[in-house]
């Protein structure tokens, strides 16, 4: 059964509440949540319906309340409707740890593992707790865990989470030692510990592990170029960042993005290649923003003489069609470092 409603310019929260109750009343849950999410404001009733939609419809999963908050970012919401709540089940705490360790609440997904004292960690519960160690640097903690991550050797979700969590806690032994012993390698495993390595100005181990990576035949990911873009930052490989940065879509169908970019024109910059950072942010598919900004002010910071040495004409074939970006340029010139006024003789030609 299908309902259709007339297109409007703007759907108020009333006149969108009675089809919303409609296609719950008929288990319509994704024409339910469409119509939903084009609310331009959503009542206690509006809330309301959209819950007992997804509790009908998940009539036997305990944490569907807490996963449709989650998935609406309505994260205390979420903790409310579990603090209510008398559950014996793992899969609900699970749940709301994985909620606050996905949303970078590292803190309260913590103390929430702490309460968590009838039932013993699973795969899930853990793999959750090293993302919390990542973010947060808890090298301690992540080491603690590493023990109970051993009753699961094999599990790759759980090894890559724990490999993540020793490079972005720069203990880059422990994670070489996990990688090694790990009997099987996705792309992530091996992308996550070039990125490690290149973070952590291993360049040239980097650089090496991404032979190897290729060797398995594996197709290296947005993130393993990344690693490896960041790699020859650190090493101040230009050619080799050039190589990688412009054979990265022909040779693997990844996309060029602003972190890829923003890698690139750092490694330009530190090399006093303004000019040729500058024209590849001519021919860029689409405007730069603060991250690409923040690569090429944050070039010059030490340097300011640099601006002086990007030729005019380069400058003013820059497009700036639209005020966002010539904002994001200027915020971010001023940002890095430089002064006002040697930023504004750069872009007030352009305002």
């Amino acid at each position: 059964m299908a309902f259709m409603l007339i297109p409007s310019p703007t759907l108020s929260s009333s006149s969108v509440a009675w089809p919303v109750a409609l296609f719950k009343k008929f288990n319509l849950s994704k024409d339910t949540k469409t119509l939903f999410d084009k609310m331009p404001e959503r009542t206690v009733v509006s809330w309301t319906t959209m819950t007992w939609a997804y509790c009908n419809a998940k009539m036997n999963d305990k944490s569907a309340l807490i996963d449709v908050y989650a998935k609406w970012g309505e994260l205390k919401n979420a903790l409310c409707v579990f603090n209510e709540m008398v559950t014996g089940d793992l899969v609900v705490w699970n749940s709301i740890i994985g909620v606050f360790a996905q949303n970078s609440d590292g803190d309260e997904a913590l103390n929430l593992f702490k309460r968590m004292t009838s039932f013993v960690a699973d795969q899930a519960t853990l793999t959750s707790i090293l993302k919390v160690c990542a973010g947060l640097a808890l090298l301690e903690l992540g080491t603690q865990v590493h023990v109970h991550v051993l009753k699961y050797d094999q599990d790759l979700i759980l090894n890559n989470a724990l490999l993540d969590m020793y490079c972005k806690c720069g203990s880059l032994e422990d994670a070489s030692f996990v990688f090694d012993r790990m009997v099987e390698r996705d792309v992530i495993s091996w992308s996550t510990m070039i990125a490690g390595l290149a973070q952590n100005e291993y360049s040239r181990k980097a650089l090496k592990l991404f032979e190897l990576m290729k060797a398995s035949r594996l197709v290296p990911n947005y993130i393993t170029i990344l690693g490896v873009l960041f790699a020859c930052f650190h090493a101040r490989l230009v050619e080799g960042g050039l190589y990688y940065f412009q054979s990265m879509k022909k040779l693997y169908g990844i996309e060029l993005e602003d972190e890829h970019y923003g890698c690139i024109i750092d490694l330009l910059g530190r090399a006093g290649k303004l000019d040729q950072a500058v024209k590849l942010i001519i021919d860029m598919e689409y405007e730069p923003d603060a991250v690409t900004w923040r690569a090429l002010f944050g070039a010059c910071r030490n340097k300011p003489h640099f601006l002086r040495n990007i030729s005019l004409d380069s400058l003013f074939d820059l497009s700036f069609s639209s005020s966002t970006s010539l904002a994001f340029g200027f915020v971010e010139g001023t940002q890095s470092g430089l002064t006002f006024l040697g930023v504004a003789n750069v872009f007030l030609p352009f305002s």
